[in-house]
Formats: structure tokens, C-alpha cells, sequence
């Protein structure tokens, strides 16, 4: 899977940079099924949503926002995160992408 190949007619907010998200453990994990490219980092239950241009977009948001990061609920039982995405916390929202990265590096210090 690749946002590539899922999403092709996504276009990339210019500041973003799937490099410095895979040196952070983000894998993109994008599905067609799904209204934009997903990247996650499993082992920290983090999973970054990056929306389409306003325009292209499927998600109504008003104001409309290119990123989303959100945090599973850990599963004390299973010792893991709930990958399911059905429980998680939006984290932080924002159309800057080094905002996403400093909440991410907050997130895993």
C-alpha cells in the first residue's frame, strides 16, 4: 500500500515530507477505502491523516485542516495499542507541518 498507488490524485501539502515522518517510524499505510493518505507509527499508536486540498476533499471541515494526528488508547489487557482506529484522541490538528512534527517528537520523548 502507498499513497501512491491508493490516493493518486492526492496532492502533498508543500511542506510535507514523508522522509522526516518514515526517520520518526511512520509507515504510510494508505488505503483506497479511506478519504486520504494515512502514516502510522505502530509501536507508539500514532496514525497522521493528511487531507486533500479543500477542494478535492471529502471531509467537511470548516475551517477545512490538512493534518490530523491521532493517538490509539493502549490496551492495558493486550499490552498494545488498539490499532483498529476506533478508539483513538485527535492530538492535535493544524495546516503546518512542523507543527505535526513537533507534537510527534513530543509524543515519543
Amino acid at each position: 500500500m502507498s499513497y501512491k498507488e491508493e490516493h493518486p490524485d492526492w496532492i502533498a501539502p508543500s511542506d510535507f515530507s514523508l522522509d522526516e515522518l518514515e526517520k520518526l517510524g511512520f509507515e504510510d499505510i494508505s488505503w483506497h477505502n479511506d478519504a486520504c493518505p494515512f502514516f502510522e507509527n505502530e509501536k507508539h499508536g500514532l496514525n497522521l491523516h493528511v487531507d486533500y486540498p479543500q477542494e478535492l476533499s471529502d471531509l467537511p471541515r470548516n475551517p477545512h485542516v490538512r493534518y490530523h494526528l491521532f493517538q490509539y488508547d493502549y490496551d492495558q489487557e493486550r499490552k498494545e495499542y488498539d490499532q483498529s482506529g476506533w478508539n483513538s484522541d485527535l492530538l492535535i490538528s493544524s495546516n503546518i507541518f512542523a507543527d505535526i512534527i513537533k507534537a510527534i517528537k513530543e509524543k515519543l520523548a
